[in-house]
């Protein structure tokens, strides 16, 4: 309850499994680490395939060889590893880290050049399928909502806590944990 005597409570589901799996094969072994993290609204279904992509893995990079020097190489990131490196444009126009001076980035400013690329546009969300990271409210209870942090590769709003925006002369800053990235102007198949 605030001071004015508003209460607000609300129910969420945060669930989370930890796989490890060894493979061997010959002398060679790896171990495979992966988290599932999920929503209630996910199905045992979906969860079952992660399950199983992951013995894939394991069983996969059993197997792998060292590879040569390659130069010119294209890479295509996925899964938990993509969700990584769009967090890195996040984390850089954080108010946190803006204000502690651990990031230079600020609204307005443009990240991509050039025209040989396309934009990036990076949305987060209050709430998103299956994910363990929706919230109505933020640990400091302002209201969740959606809204645009990087549009066409330039920064047009801030995320993070109401302290530092504060800190920073700010208003209207908001922190939400999941994201949406626009899709690029190639597909998976033509990338490969």
């Amino acid at each position: 309850v605030n001071s004015q005597g508003v209460s607000i409570s609300f129910n969420a589901s945060d669930e989370m499994v930890e796989i490890v799996i060894n493979s061997t094969n010959g002398d060679h072994e790896v171990e495979v680490y992966h988290m599932i993290e999920a929503g209630s609204d996910r199905d045992s279904e979906s969860i079952k395939k992660e399950i199983e992509a992951v013995f894939k893995k394991a069983n996969d990079r059993s197997k792998a060889q060292p590879v040569e020097k390659m130069n010119n190489v294209h890479l295509l990131i996925s899964g938990n590893d993509l969700r990584e490196f769009f967090q890195y444009f996040l984390d850089k126009i954080n108010t946190s880290a803006v204000y502690s001076k651990m990031s230079q980035n600020k609204v307005g400013d443009v990240i991509q050049k050039g025209e040989n690329c396309d934009k990036i546009t990076l949305k987060v969300k209050a709430n998103l399928d299956y994910s363990s990271r929706n919230s109505l409210y933020s640990t400091e209870g302002v209201k969740a909502s959606d809204f645009t942090v990087l549009k066409d590769g330039e920064y047009v709003n801030y995320v993070g806590s109401r302290q530092f925006a504060h800190y920073l002369g700010l208003s209207d800053v908001g922190f939400v944990n999941n994201f949406t990235v626009e899709p690029g102007s190639k597909t998976v198949e033509v990338m490969k």
